[in-house]
């Protein structure tokens, strides 16, 4: 019911229309597609060098414009369905973290669907009648995918070192500093499972992907478009922003 309700009123309410920084992205970025100057670092270049790189956002775009002549209304439906993934995604985390005896109970599923309603709550509405939030889901299911592989590479050992790698690169793609702020949570957490368990091979070396992972994104961007020298900078003073804020 939950889903159908936000997909009723998604449909009713999402925007089509170009408003606040798709404006900018139009104009920079979908230009440049247009006029056959667009290059692989104008996917990670910033506004300044506080903005964010949002490479994922960029691509959907371009392919809106390909596919639907910059509906943006399209970007809420994909939204949409990567809300429901992470509904299921949820599920399968409480199966994980429940013997399965007890999965099956009406306590547990009870939890699950309340998850349900709160995540997809109409009460804030804008987040469905703006497709630019909408898209946040995406993020969350990439952060929730990060937690849980995390998660299972502490299980997993070595062999569970690769789907930690393309979800980290997944979540920075997508929302970028978001990503790290992912990525440092994910890394706190096994820091606090170490020190509960005493798993101190399996817990650095799950640490040290997640830290290798994220760097690595971060200096392909930042080769593809520097920070401080990014093509589609609009701060005059980037070149003086602190390094820990670049980090982001």
């Amino acid at each position: 019911d939950d889903i159908a309700h936000a997909a009723v009123f998604l449909a009713r309410v999402a925007n089509p229309l170009v408003i606040s920084d798709a404006w900018y992205f139009v104009d920079v970025f979908l230009r440049k597609y247009v006029e056959g100057h667009l290059t692989l670092g104008d996917f990670f270049a910033k506004r300044s060098a506080v903005d964010h790189a949002v490479p994922f956002h960029k691509l959907l775009l371009l392919l809106n414009y390909r596919l639907f002549g910059v509906d943006l209304s399209a970007d809420a439906w994909l939204g949409l369905a990567f809300a429901v993934a992470t509904l299921w995604l949820f599920r399968v985390i409480l199966r994980s973290a429940t013997a399965a005896a007890e999965f099956a109970r009406w306590p547990v599923q009870l939890a699950w669907v309340a998850m349900c309603a709160v995540f997809l709550s109409l009460n804030t509405s804008e987040i469905f009648e703006w497709p630019l939030l909408t898209l946040s889901y995406v993020a969350l299911f990439g952060s929730f995918a990060l937690f849980l592989v995390t998660w299972r590479a502490l299980e997993g050992g070595r062999a569970i070192a690769w789907p930690i790698v393309v979800a980290v690169v997944a979540v920075t793609l997508v929302s970028d500093s978001g990503g790290a702020i992912t990525v440092v949570a994910a890394a706190l957490a096994v820091g606090l499972h170490g020190l509960r368990t005493g798993q101190r091979n399996a817990v650095l070396r799950t640490i040290g992907v997640l830290a290798v992972a994220w760097v690595a994104v971060k200096l392909v961007s930042w080769s593809l478009a520097p920070p401080m020298h990014a093509p589609m900078a609009g701060n005059p003073h980037a070149a003086h922003i602190p390094l820990h804020k670049l980090l982001l």
